[in-house]
């Protein structure tokens, strides 16, 4: 994902996960540029993988689709099976980033 360019710029709001100053300072040092779906710079012939990619390609974690919804998306009907796919039960710990 290209800031700025394909995907467009994040809005402030979309960005308030980022801890890290300088990178968020460059982010919105970016040029003003409206979000596109990827099928504005993507060409593929199923739509249903295009939407899931315009679902996986949002920068706040918040917006994004997750694991599970993922597995449940239209796109996967014909993998998807709810009794061959564990749930993970705990947390995650990201501080060493």
């Amino acid at each position: 994902m290209i800031f700025g360019l394909e995907t467009g710029k994040p809005s402030e709001d979309e960005l308030k996960f980022v801890t890290n100053t300088n990178a968020k300072k460059y982010i919105m040092s970016l040029p003003e540029k409206p979000r596109n779906s990827v099928a504005t710079f993507i060409t593929y012939e199923n739509p249903l993988a295009l939407d899931l990619l315009d679902k996986m390609l949002q920068i706040d974690p918040k917006n994004r689709i997750t694991a599970e919804e993922t597995l449940k998306h239209k796109y996967f009907e014909s993998l998807h099976d709810p009794n061959d796919e564990p749930k993970f039960v705990g947390t995650l710990d990201f501080k060493f980033e």
